[in-house]
């Protein structure tokens, strides 16, 4: 309870900074002459860590910001704001949240190239191959069975279906064999090995896995890659990321020689 508090705080403070915001925003709420408005609401949330964000409903969240507010002018009225306790705390908290969006404004200004995006781009997101096929599939003593199916299906493939629906032994039968969209990995090695030589349409078999004996029909495959105006931004913020550590330590070390520092 006590650092959903503290969060409360500092989504206050980060709220008196976006005072103007408040006049035009939705009120939701009023406790005497302060407004608890869309905005405001919004700015507390963008406050609190996203791993806690989930489990704060947005009612629960308005209602701790009445009680917050009726508290804080309790404390107001009682002098609180004039203690050493609360003007200490609240010069830790200031340095805190100083210091926070220094680092934020550091990572910010950061560059970042189209090289290393692209590099980053070409490195981390290669195509996927995706493929979907549909299969027959018989026990190791039905083979021969699986042999005299291949045969009549080579001869007229519209058969691939009704024989998958009779005779596999796979609950994908139910569906004419149709195991949907996969990708590499999915699939023991033998059936993928099979389907990557395979072209789109083709029908092969007997292909021979831990399961039994396959008759396979590739029906498409295409190649599954975001492009790179999808996730030039999330690439920027990563290399932001992966150079903020080196930046701030060269940081620290040019202030450590402009400000004096003794440690004992």
């Amino acid at each position: 309870m006590r650092k959903i508090y503290v969060f409360f705080i500092v989504g206050l403070i980060m709220c008196a900074l976006n005072v103007d915001s408040r006049a035009n925003s939705k009120v939701l709420a009023e406790v005497d002459d302060f407004k608890i408005t869309e905005d405001y609401l919004q700015n507390v949330l963008d406050s609190i860590p996203d791993d806690r964000r989930p489990n704060i409903s947005r009612d629960v969240l308005i209602n701790k910001l009445i009680e917050r507010e009726l508290f804080y002018k309790a404390a107001s009225k009682e002098g609180m704001d004039k203690k050493e306790e609360f003007i200490n705390k609240m010069d830790l908290l200031k340095k805190d949240i100083l210091v926070t969006v220094y680092v934020d404004y550091i990572k910010e200004n950061i560059k970042v190239s189209e090289k290393e995006i692209k590099d980053v781009y070409l490195e981390k997101y290669k195509p996927t191959l995706q493929m979907k096929a549909s299969h027959i599939l018989f026990s190791k003593e039905q083979k021969k069975d699986a042999e005299k199916y291949l045969d009549e299906i080579k001869k007229d493939e519209s058969l691939f279906s009704k024989v998958a629906e009779e005779k596999s032994i796979c609950p994908s039968g139910k569906q004419g064999g149709s195991l949907g969209w996969f990708g590499l990995g999915s699939m023991v090695k033998e059936f993928e090995d099979a389907v990557l030589k395979m072209k789109v349409g083709e029908i092969a078999g007997l292909v021979e896995t831990n399961f039994g004996y396959h008759i396979i029909k590739l029906e498409d495959k295409k190649e599954d890659k975001k492009s790179l105006d999808e996730v030039r931004d999330t690439i920027a913020e990563e290399i932001k990321y992966s150079k903020l550590e080196g930046v701030v330590k060269d940081k620290l070390n040019s202030l450590k020689k402009e400000y004096e520092v003794i440690k004992y």
